[in-house]
């Protein structure tokens, strides 16, 4: 088989895994195909009943990515759900001739290096300033979380003995956020974002 080839199979089994992928969750959401096309055109971008069946069917063997964002949002899914589809632990060609388990083509696809995969579609520690940046708001994010709970646990039981080991924990939690915003702000003046 040839590279070209292969990656025709690849793309054939992807369209494949995504009708089959929006076929369940319609179907787990109890949907017909028009109702699924009737609420797309609510959420402001309109596919309709025969793009969605051509699309569950294999006959449509293209769906551009507003079409894939619109019926996730209209079946109430995340879009990668769509592209991954299928049990968790199974593995799925995420490229053509790279193969990993499904949670591990989720970590890759949405950023989170956290998760050791079997096959990686790129090297290891090569991230890209998006792919930083994206960590560094997930550690704001759990540390923000961290300092809100912090807050709460000081203000409901708050006791005198303890009240200077939750404040300076209080305190490290907001100089780390401070610090995490300001990597992000760095990065981000020194990678050029086209807008």
């Amino acid at each position: 088989m040839t590279q070209e080839d292969a990656g025709e199979r690849w793309a054939k089994d992807l369209h494949k895994r995504v009708g089959a992928s929006i076929r369940q969750a319609r179907a787990g959401r109890g949907m017909s195909a028009q109702q699924v096309a009737d609420k797309t055109a609510s959420v402001g971008y309109p596919v309709s009943r025969s793009q969605i069946a051509n699309y569950e069917s294999g006959r449509k063997q293209s769906l551009d990515i507003a079409e894939l964002l619109v019926i996730a949002a209209t079946l109430e899914v995340p879009p990668v759900s769509l592209l991954l589809g299928g049990h968790p632990d199974r593995d799925v060609e995420v490229l053509p001739g790279q193969t990993m388990q499904t949670t591990a083509a989720l970590s890759w696809f949405s950023g989170d290096d956290s998760y050791e995969s079997n096959v990686s579609p790129r090297e290891k520690g090569s991230a890209s300033p998006p792919a930083f940046l994206l960590a560094l708001v997930r550690e704001r994010a759990g540390a923000e979380r961290e300092l809100a709970a912090a807050k709460a646990v000081f203000e409901l039981v708050g006791e005198p003995d303890d009240d200077a080991r939750q404040i300076a924990h209080i305190a490290e939690l907001t100089k780390r956020i401070a610090r995490i915003n300001q990597t992000i702000q760095v990065t981000a003046d020194e990678w050029s974002f086209d807008e």
